[in-house]
């Protein structure tokens, strides 16, 4: 496990069809690791394992790949709304920590109202 964080090194080579010249960068040591391995699934979940221990009691983290989906639950609107509020705190104070972007563009939020 060790061998496949440290040390890795990247080099970007662009190849253009319409010119002859080759542009190639350096080796540049890499300081995250890179997405597309067969490891990324189970690094995904040990890096993340921690989240629903730093959520609102009402909130029940469900996570699938590198989709983050919570469910929150309350009987009153006042405390819902106060919930999700304290939930996206929580939840963008835990992303920067860990130095993951929470997209808020792509966010959803879906109520369902029991009668």
């Amino acid at each position: 496990m060790q061998s496949y964080l440290d040390d890795r090194c990247q080099k970007v080579s662009i190849r253009s069809n319409i010119h002859s010249d080759n542009i190639s960068l350096d080796w540049n040591k890499i300081t995250h690791v890179p997405q597309g391995l067969r490891l990324d699934p189970l690094l995904f979940f040990v890096y993340i394992n921690d989240l629903s221990e730093i959520l609102i009691q009402s909130a029940l983290p469900i996570l699938f790949a590198d989709d983050t989906s919570v469910i929150v639950t309350d009987s009153n609107i006042v405390d819902f709304q106060l919930n999700m509020k304290v939930l996206y705190e929580q939840l963008n104070d835990w992303f920067n920590v860990n130095l993951l972007l929470l997209n808020f563009e792509k966010k959803k939020q879906i109520s369902f109202i029991l009668k």
